[in-house]
């Protein structure tokens, strides 16, 4: 664990770290040498070494409230570990991720467990944009990098990065429908959100005419202004059943700055 690195420096090094990887690329396409063979296989090689650390920094960062919700997922992973009940796997509500957890707490401990699903987050990405641009992965992966939820998926959201990172990968098999499904299914298990990634994959499968699509956007958007409301107690009433989380978001019940468990 990275203990000898403040906590409250902790993401500002991280910042640190994807600025200057930033300026660097910026500094390549300049002076027009970023899709150079020689370049590419450089950042490539970087890209590797860069994915391994940022794994180990974000998996084996201390337990603290600085990383929102790790805190809650600590207090969770604690309580499996103190309790006196053995590990059995269970087919309810996010299966697959509360599965892992349960395992790790009999057989493991807290950082590596938080490890385990840095590697799942950021491995992910990296092999995915490796599947779509190549040897040319580099600059696409640090777009990722640098979007302003990446590092709060990793270390707050968790399960929704884990399972959005498994949707992505997924759709890179879009040939091997077999690897693709079964990649679908593990990201449903990880985070019940996923299955609306999911649908919005099939739907655009099946339905290839982008003017349905910009239509229905209007419609909704139209909708929301009108009877708003009415679509946000119903979607808060039904969709939600069997998890008040999604009700509270929808109805404004969790309460603005507290920490909730996603």
């Amino acid at each position: 664990m990275f203990d000898f690195i403040p906590v409250s420096d902790y993401t500002m090094y991280f910042n640190y770290a994807i600025l200057i990887m930033v300026l660097v690329a910026f500094w390549q396409c300049n002076i027009g040498i970023s899709l150079q063979k020689n370049t590419a296989t450089l950042n490539g090689v970087w890209g590797v070494l860069f994915t391994i650390l940022l794994i180990l920094y974000m998996g084996l960062r201390p337990i603290s409230g600085v990383f929102g919700d790790t805190v809650n997922y600590a207090r969770g992973f604690y309580e499996i570990q103190r309790s006196v009940q053995p590990f059995e796997w269970v087919w309810e509500g996010e299966w697959l991720f509360y599965n892992l957890m349960g395992w790790f707490a009999k057989n493991s401990d807290i950082h590596t467990f938080f490890l385990f699903c840095a590697a799942v987050y950021i491995g992910c990405l990296w092999l995915a944009m490796h599947r779509i641009f190549k040897g040319y992965y580099y600059i696409p992966f640090l777009v990722i990098l640098g979007m302003f939820t990446f590092w709060s998926y990793g270390v707050n959201g968790i399960r929704n990065g884990m399972g959005a990172s498994l949707v992505i990968l997924a759709m890179t098999y879009v040939n091997r429908i077999p690897i693709m499904l079964l990649l679908c299914l593990i990201a449903t298990g990880i985070h019940k959100s996923c299955y609306l990634m999911v649908a919005a994959g099939a739907l655009a499968w099946f339905v290839k005419n982008s003017y349905i699509y910009l239509v229905g956007w209007i419609a909704c958007v139209g909708a929301s202004y009108a009877v708003g409301g009415r679509i946000q107690s119903f979607l808060a009433n039904f969709i939600s059943i069997g998890d008040d989380r999604f009700s509270g978001y929808l109805t404004g019940e969790a309460m603005t700055g507290e920490i909730v468990q996603m």
